[in-house]
């Protein structure tokens, strides 16, 4: 019984650790290699006999108690520790003066401190667990393979990134970013090399600058790098989008910590080295070099086994490399420290065919998904909530507003019908400006539809602001006819009052909406009386002022200079029998 407690107590098996002595052909049929030339064959023996041999000295270690870690052979096990770092690694580092922790980081980790410093961080944390994050899946998608391309740092990005989006809300199961949109299509320098290397900041500082993502299904990993071949679209979006990007040097543990129980994940820079690409289970103790990172990787979680605190790393070379892809490396080891990068997510609108988008929303991939029946191309608004990012036009489309139908006729002092609207500015003012000569030749309603004009004399296009479907309010004009005026108002003649309209209609008399029984019907009491008799209101006997007998009731005819009483003013013209 105490032999079976201890064999748990320190997580070893007590039979031993297995020990490797694979020939080359068995190495070919296990992980399906083959080799050119003779010579090729025979530098990979050479290479997997000294791997063999590091293998099992380091696993007689780990089953005496006297290492924390075992090893096994992998794949690239036939290539020599120079070739494996090119094809298997990939970090680029910037050049020293320029690892500066900015303004906005250092606010960042202030208020990340000031959050934790009122809770405790705990002792284990496994962004993958879903009771920890109290999620359905976790937030961490499956280990990827980078193969012999130097593209770790692709990897890790798009690890955060696809972190960050199901932490936001995004679907797990549907997450898959492309790494081969990051190597072919963000932009040259600033450390990024393709299958030769990247700096995190290469790709975080792109990645936001988006707006939209590209599945891996549309855009499939290839072991290679073309900036000459970027594929532009088909784009995914997933209801969420990459907002931001924050790098920062010589992280602490507690910096690292706080910033993956924040954000789901870190991208981490690490050495790899001293057995660290053949580890199979256990905290990983084995740099000891101290040397600057050469590899990234995403960390998320940390924790302590047998004594040991580690963190808990997802790397790019696949699932069968280590604990389904994972290695635990031991706290303050492996230049961990160097530096930390994390990208956060946010909602995003997600047009369609069902639920077209409105003008500036996005992306559409087709004129269907907008409202206008316009979806534009690389012209959704720029990222601002990312300082550090590059300063570049979107990939993504956003819906447009209507385009001029009769660009030919834009602006040319006539009115036309289908410009007639707020994106064309109303064809050019020519809708709201009737003091154009001709201004109403092309247009059937020859109407402004600016919401903004008011029809009180300040609007350019007075003469055509009432009508049936937009009807004034008394004393706003000008009307045409009854129908022009809300309610139970008239139209009136002549009768605008206000000098908006005179001064902004070179003099011209407008026609206004009235009230036709203001006071004692049209016994000269009312303030417009020169209009108030008219065909669609005609008055009685004694009643004006009128112009023409069909102002008149019935029989009555329309008199001259005729009306009495003190209301009245002189030359009024009343109706009489």
């Amino acid at each position: 019984m105490r032999i079976v407690i201890l064999c748990l107590l320190i997580a070893r098996t007590c039979l031993g650790t297995e020990q490797f002595n694979l020939t080359i052909k068995e190495f070919e049929e296990k992980f399906h290699k083959s080799y050119g030339t003779l010579e090729e064959e025979e530098a990979a023996v050479k290479n997997l006999a000294a791997h063999e041999a590091e293998i099992n000295a380091q696993n007689e270690k780990f089953a005496k108690g006297e290492a924390s870690f075992d090893e096994a052979v992998h794949s690239w096990d036939d290539l020599s520790n120079e070739d494996f770092l090119k094809q298997m690694t990939g970090l680029i580092l910037p050049p020293e003066d320029e690892r500066v922790n900015t303004p906005e980081v250092l606010a960042h980790f202030d208020n990340l401190h000031k959050m934790y410093n009122r809770q405790e961080l705990p002792d284990f944390w496994d962004s993958r667990d879903p009771g920890l994050t109290n999620s359905l899946s976790g937030w961490i998608t499956p280990a990827k393979n980078q193969y012999t391309c130097g593209s770790c740092t692709a990897f890790a990005i798009n690890a955060a990134a696809e972190a960050a989006l199901i932490k936001a809300g995004a679907d797990l199961d549907s997450m898959d970013l492309s790494e081969q949109w990051l190597l072919n299509c963000s932009p040259y320098g600033d450390g990024n090399y393709g299958c030769d290397g990247a700096w995190p900041d290469a790709y975080g500082k792109w990645l936001p600058t988006r707006g939209v993502l590209m599945h891996e299904d549309d855009y499939l990993y290839t072991i290679s790098a073309n900036k000459d071949d970027c594929k532009d679209g088909p784009y995914w979006n997933p209801g969420y989008k990459i907002d931001n990007f924050l790098h920062a040097n010589d992280c602490t543990d507690k910096e690292i910590m706080m910033q993956i129980k924040e954000y789901g994940s870190v991208v981490m820079t690490l050495m790899v080295e001293g057995g660290f690409n053949d580890y199979n289970s256990g905290v990983f103790s084995g740099c000891f070099s101290g040397g600057p990172p050469n590899h990234s990787v995403l960390a998320v979680g940390w924790g302590t086994l047998n004594g040991l605190d580690y963190w808990l790393i997802k790397n790019s070379w696949g699932a069968d490399f280590g604990e389904n892809g994972y290695i635990k490396v031991k706290r303050g080891t492996c230049n961990t420290n160097y530096g930390c990068t994390v990208v956060t997510a946010l909602e995003s609108t997600v047009c369609s065919k069902d639920s077209p988008c409105g003008t500036g929303e996005g992306h559409c991939a087709s004129n269907d998904m907008c409202q206008s029946g316009s979806c534009g191309s690389n012209n959704c608004p720029a990222i601002e909530t990312c300082p550090q990012c590059y300063d570049l036009l979107p990939d993504a489309d956003c819906c447009e507003g209507p385009v001029c139908a009769n660009p030919t006729y834009f602006a040319d002092d006539f009115c036309d019908d289908l410009n007639n609207n707020a994106e064309c500015n109303y064809d050019g003012g020519d809708c709201c400006n009737n003091g154009n000569l001709g201004w109403n030749v092309y247009c059937s309603a020859c109407e402004c539809k600016d919401p903004s004009a008011r029809c009180d004399g300040t609007q350019a296009n007075m003469w055509s602001c009432c009508s049936s479907s937009s009807p004034c309010q008394e004393n706003e004009g000008a009307c045409d006819i009854a129908s022009d005026c809300n309610g139970d108002l008239k139209c009136g003649k002549d009768n605008c009052p206000g000098s908006n309209f005179l001064q902004h209609h070179n003099g011209a008399m407008a026609d206004c909406c009235y009230e036709p029984t203001v006071g004692n019907g049209c016994d000269g009491t009312q303030t417009n009386m020169w209009s108030c008799c008219s065909s669609s209101n005609q008055c009685g006997e004694n009643e004006g002022d009128c112009d023409v007998d069909s102002h008149c009731l019935g029989n009555l005819k329309c008199g001259t200079n005729n009306c009495i009483g003190a209301n009245f003013q002189n030359n009024a013209d009343c109706c009489y029998q």
